[in-house]
């Protein structure tokens, strides 16, 4: 699967290279750099997590973070963080490059048959190699002006928006739908799950296998004492209940316990509650 997507990645840039050298007018895939407001509250986020990653605003620097904790319980929850940091991928009328490949000419070359850009983006290849109707010379045919281009890669960057956010609704319901079938036979499973935040009133856990997340309340954990047995450390992100200490990047085990449709909240009950100090 690697090696077909970096085979893609190459030919999405030597495309958008090959078409751009002979001066045709393409759209472009655009991905531009963070904020720096957004990067400064990914790096507080991130040490709050107990890592140091450095200075999160070279590209070379970032990638190099992300390979070294790769393997941590808590990567998945830091991929994600780093993509909510990142801009929204679109379509221009203009090569301003991607940032988060580091590639200064790209565009969607491979998917013809599901994306429109790609379509264009043949269409233009073909003409530039001589292949279509005879024609020798690259020409500007898929695009009538720079108005017409910019209108495309709009619609493009609108018409992809929908359809991701609807892909992610239907995956949400999907695995909600799932986990309530279970609730509704009482045949609840046991999902691996790790500790992505610490509250004084619990722990919100994601379950690893299905990709959700939800909250395993105070009163569930291990060593339930009451309210003067809790003590919750704030800079340290540690929650004590009982001799039982939680804190970010613990892994556990849990089950279901409440699931609700119209908000798309869980709720978890631990199947241990070991726990490590």
């Amino acid at each position: 699967h690697q090696l077909i997507e970096e085979c893609m990645v190459a030919a999405n840039e030597a495309v958008a290279s090959e078409l751009e050298s002979h001066g045709i007018r393409i759209i472009s895939r655009l991905h531009e750099a963070p904020d720096d407001e957004k990067i400064e509250a990914l790096r507080v986020t991130l040490a709050e997590m107990g890592y140091s990653p450095g200075n999160l605003r070279h590209q070379q620097h970032l990638a190099d973070f992300l390979r070294k904790v790769k393997g941590d319980a808590l990567s998945p929850h830091i991929q994600m963080a780093v993509l909510r940091t990142m801009k929204r991928a679109m379509y221009s009328a203009t090569a301003q490059g991607h940032y988060g490949l580091a590639k200064k000419h790209y565009a969607h070359f491979t998917s013809p048959i599901r994306r429109y850009t790609d379509i264009t983006l043949h269409r233009q290849l073909t003409e530039c190699l001589g292949l279509g109707n005879g024609v020798q010379q690259p020409t500007q045919t898929a695009f009538r002006d720079m108005d017409s281009m910019s209108a495309t890669a709009r619609w493009c960057s609108e018409t992809e928006h929908k359809a991701d956010e609807a892909e992610r609704a239907l995956t949400d319901i999907l695995k909600f739908r799932f986990l309530k079938m279970q609730l509704e036979k009482r045949k609840a499973k046991m999902f691996e799950a790790v500790v992505v935040e610490v509250v004084n009133f619990g722990l919100f856990v994601e379950a690893c296998e299905l990709q959700v997340s939800g909250l395993v309340h105070v009163s569930l954990l291990g060593g339930w004492a009451g309210v003067s047995g809790i003590r919750f450390d704030r800079r340290r992100r540690i929650l004590t209940v009982g001799q039982t200490s939680w804190r970010q990047g613990q892994k556990l085990k849990v089950m279901i316990s409440r699931v609700d449709m119209d908000r798309r909240q869980l709720d978890f009950i631990p199947a241990d509650t070991k726990g490590n100090a």
